[in-house]
C-alpha cells in the first residue's frame, strides 16, 4: 500500500494526527522536522535539498530583523518519507492501529534521531581522535550512531515488525535496501529539477 496523500503531505509537520488509513485506521506520528539552519549544520556544503543562496538571502534578511521562517531540513523530511514509504508499502495491510500508532509515536521519533546523528557526524573531520594520554579512540558520536541503529532495530520487534517478515524473508532482506534506494531517487530527482 503507498502511503496516503495526507499522510505523506504531513510528514514532517508538528501535526500529530496524519490521517486515516483506507477509511479504517488512524494514523499518528512524531515526525516534526526542524527547520535549515544554514551554514550551522554539517550537510549545508553538500545539501542536495535546499538552495545555498536562497538559504543565506534569508539569513540575512532575519538578522535584519525580519521575522522570516527558514525551510524545514529536507535532508530530515526525505529520511522520515523515505521511512513512512517503505513502512507502508511493505506492513501497512497487516498492522493493527496500536502498531501503527507505536510506529508513528516510536519508531519514525527514533529515526528522526538516527537522522539528526547521521546529520552531525556529516560534520567529523576524523572519525578518530587522541586521548590526552596519546591514546587513539573512536569518535564518541559514532558509537551514539550504532546504540541509535540498535535501538531502532529494538523497536522493529517489539512492535511485531520482525514477524510480519518471518513469511516473507526476501522482503526483510531489502527493507534497508529499498529505504537506500528510495532516498536516493528523491535526490536525484531534487537535482535533476534544480538543474544539478
Amino acid at each position: 500500500m503507498d502511503v496516503p496523500k495526507l499522510v505523506r503531505k504531513s510528514i514532517g509537520s508538528q501535526s500529530i494526527v496524519k490521517g486515516d488509513i483506507e477509511g479504517q485506521l488512524k494514523y499518528f506520528a512524531w515526525d516534526a522536522v526542524p527547520n535549515c539552519t544554514g551554514p550551522l549544520c554539517p550537510a549545508y556544503l553538500d545539501c542536495t535539498f535546499q538552495r545555498k543562496e536562497e538559504v543565506a538571502e534569508l539569513l540575512e534578511q532575519r538578522q535584519n530583523g525580519l521575522e522570516l521562517e527558514l525551510p524545514r531540513c529536507g535532508i530530515m523530511r526525505g529520511y522520515l518519507e523515505s521511512v513512512t514509504e517503505i513502512i507502508f508499502r511493505n506492513y501497512a495491510e497487516d498492522l493493527t492501529e496500536t502498531q501503527l500508532y507505536r510506529i508513528g509515536m516510536g519508531l519514525v521519533p527514533q529515526y528522526r534521531q538516527l537522522c539528526r546523528l547521521q546529520i552531525e557526524e556529516l560534520g567529523l573531520n576524523s572519525v578518530l581522535y587522541t586521548t590526552e594520554k596519546g591514546d587513539p579512540r573512536m569518535h564518541p558520536l559514532l558509537g551514539a550512531i550504532r546504540e541509535q541503529i540498535s535501538v531502532v532495530e529494538k523497536m522493529w520487534h517489539s512492535i511485531g515488525l520482525h514477524k510480519l517478515d518471518e513469511d516473507d524473508m526476501e522482503r526483510s532482506n531489502n527493507v534497508y535496501d529499498a529505504m537506500n534506494n528510495e532516498a536516493q531517487n528523491k535526490i536525484n530527482a531534487k537535482k535533476e529539477a534544480r538543474g544539478v
